[in-house]
């Protein structure tokens, strides 16, 4: 499997300014190119305004649109990657689990990120 590209896309999308800052800044210390959105919302208008992610790593609970229906809207757009579901909630979340859609727990780790999105890459390195 390849190793992962230092300029991997990711489309971060949560409503929570201090919780999006904090992950944006770790991922891209990490290497990755990161494109951020605060809502549902303005993560369909990125994706119409030509963003194009590699992975797509949303909050599930959102005001408006949540975000399983976040990843509903983005495939019915064409959107055909990845998704990471992140969440404090996890029943809620774990049965929305399949090969397209990986879940992880609210708070998190660094590595847990990074592991989470090693997954949902389908790469072995980081």
């Amino acid at each position: 499997m390849p190793t992962i590209s230092l300029r991997q896309k990711i489309l971060l999308v949560d409503d929570d300014d201090r919780v999006r800052s904090v992950i944006a800044r770790y991922l891209r210390n990490k290497g990755f190119d990161i494109m951020q959105a605060a809502s549902g919302a303005d993560a369909c208008r990125e994706w119409h305004s030509g963003c194009r992610p590699d992975v797509v790593v949303t909050d599930f609970k959102m005001p408006d649109m949540n975000g399983m229906e976040l990843i509903e809207n983005l495939r019915a757009d064409g959107y055909t990657g990845p998704f990471l579901l992140i969440s404090g909630f996890r029943e809620e979340i774990q049965p929305l689990a399949n090969d397209d859609i990986s879940v992880l727990d609210k708070p998190m780790s660094g590595r847990d990120l990074l592991a989470a999105l090693k997954q949902s890459l389908g790469t072995r390195e980081m």
